[in-house]
């Protein structure tokens, strides 16, 4: 009896951790965070975070479908649908905390990238933890997080010097995790189908068993 309630504790821990990376939070507060930026007046900062955060999400949903169709064909990687989870928090986080540390003292700049690297690896294992995703699926999300971020990075560098309110910024990301809280956004399904379409109509590699 124990047992199961400790097990049951350990689950709800994870899961609650594994929320923050969920698109129900991250999209809306991904979007406030552009809004803010925009009407502050940083425009090519906005945009830029935007079109970072457009990236992730279609080379995400393009991976996915693609794994789907023909990972199986691909000897050596235990990859079925690459993690969105850890690839919307790799680049809403690792974007989040650059803006953060715009032009603050590199003390703070350092603690934002370390919340930040910190928060996205605890969301990352839960998903190996929740038997989720694979470790080379949480790899594969990653890789696609980083590669958002990068983009958001070098696309900046050359922008204007910005300062947001980040006590505004965390207390609005605060009350959006608690309004969100339980809400999830899952796409799987519409994913396997888009596969399985473009299996049948245009002869891409034959849809693996998904059960």
């Amino acid at each position: 009896m124990i047992g199961g309630f400790t097990r049951l504790g350990t689950e709800s821990i994870l899961q609650t951790i594994t929320d923050f990376g969920d698109s129900a939070l991250l999209l809306p507060a991904s979007l406030a965070l552009c809004a803010y930026l925009w009407f502050s007046g940083w425009r090519r900062p906005a945009l830029v975070l935007a079109c970072s955060l457009a990236v992730c999400i279609v080379l995400t949903l393009a991976v996915k479908i693609g794994f789907h169709a023909c990972g199986h064909e691909i000897p050596g990687l235990a990859i079925r649908s690459p993690s969105g989870h850890t690839a919307f928090s790799t680049t809403a986080y690792g974007c989040g905390a650059l803006l953060l540390g715009a032009g603050r003292r590199p003390a703070l700049r350092f603690a934002f990238a370390i919340a930040a690297a910190a928060l996205i690896a605890i969301i990352a294992i839960s998903r190996i933890l929740l038997h989720a995703h694979t470790a080379s699926e949480v790899v594969a999300g990653l890789a696609i997080g980083l590669t958002c971020v990068a983009i958001f990075q070098i696309r900046t560098a050359a922008a204007p010097e910005i300062a947001p309110r980040w006590r505004l910024v965390l207390a609005t990301f605060a009350m959006l995790a608690v309004l969100m809280h339980g809400r999830h956004l899952n796409a799987e399904e519409i994913i396997r189908h888009i596969a399985q379409h473009l299996r049948s109509a245009a002869d891409v590699c034959e849809i693996s068993s998904l059960d």
